[in-house]
């Protein structure tokens, strides 16, 4: 849908108006709904089921399950600053004419088939580990940790068609992170519990959008600099590889009391260790 709206909004707008694009993808919509009640309805509706309350709050609670949507809401943060920023970025960084908009999807057409092949890649190694965990970990850090030194050099490139290019390679590589921490839904809980687990993620993440979008506009306005904003998004995705590293766990079942428990009273000597430490002496 991406990919599709960077290539023929432009399109429409120099031929019929800016309104054009509204009604194109407001039409398509309501079209794709019929055909959906059509082809996409189910031959033997499920049974409808009550709301699963107490799974919902087993699922907000503190957990390994935080670092899953701490990158989600990382990921999705990035995404939509470079869908909402970058057409503005390339004809302010470099002027792009107008007429070559349609680049701005090439970094979009690239992530899908990406995502896609490393799944494959990871999903054959994992077949031949005796670890989910593991495997998840590395592609996490390595798309997140790669995808942000490529935000870094595709700021400071000299022209939008090598900022384009590199902002390609970007989406390339972080689309492995998709096979750590978003595969990892697959087998963080039971399978029944996975669909809870995806809407609680996906709702979590999509506040994101909310607050990335002005964040970047207020980050710009205050540096004067498109720099600051990459720097912020590349930032962003360092700290979920650190966040999935420390947090993620493997197997079955939604909190690990131990685990948050010595989390808390470690935190809790650490501060009293470091207060009594620098704790003045009275005089008497």
């Amino acid at each position: 849908g991406t990919v599709v709206a960077f290539v023929v909004s432009p399109w429409l707008i120099e031929r019929t108006g800016w309104e054009s694009v509204f009604y194109f993808f407001g039409w398509s919509g309501i079209l794709w709904c019929g055909v959906w009640q059509v082809y996409g309805a189910d031959k033997e509706p499920p049974k409808p089921e009550p709301f699963n309350w107490k799974l919902f709050c087993e699922l907000l609670r503190p957990s390994g399950l935080y670092s899953i949507y701490f990158c989600h809401f990382s990921w999705n943060m990035t995404l939509y600053i470079s869908v909402m920023w970058l057409p503005t970025y390339l004809e302010n960084a470099y002027n792009l004419d107008s007429k070559e908009t349609w680049i701005n999807s090439l970094p979009y057409l690239v992530m899908a088939p990406s995502a896609l092949g490393w799944g494959f890649v990871v999903d054959r190694y994992i077949a031949k580990s005796e670890s989910t965990l593991w495997p998840r970990k590395v592609a996490t850090m390595i798309g997140f940790v790669g995808g942000a030194m490529g935000l870094l050099s595709f700021s400071r490139q000299s022209n939008a068609h090598a900022a384009i290019f590199l902002l390609c390679g970007t989406f390339f590589i972080s689309a492995l992170s998709l096979s750590g921490w978003e595969a990892a839904k697959l087998n963080a809980l039971e399978s029944s519990q996975a669909g809870m687990l995806q809407g609680v993620s996906n709702t979590i993440a999509n506040f994101s959008g909310v607050v990335g979008v002005p964040l970047a506009s207020y980050v710009k306005k205050m540096t004067d600099s498109w720099h600051a904003v990459w720097i912020m998004c590349a930032a962003i995705w360092v700290a979920a590889a650190c966040v999935y590293a420390v947090g993620a766990q493997e197997g079955h079942g939604v909190t690990n009391k131990k685990v948050l428990h010595s989390f808390l009273f470690s935190s809790v000597a650490i501060l009293r260790h470091y207060r009594s430490k620098n704790r003045t002496p009275q005089r008497r």
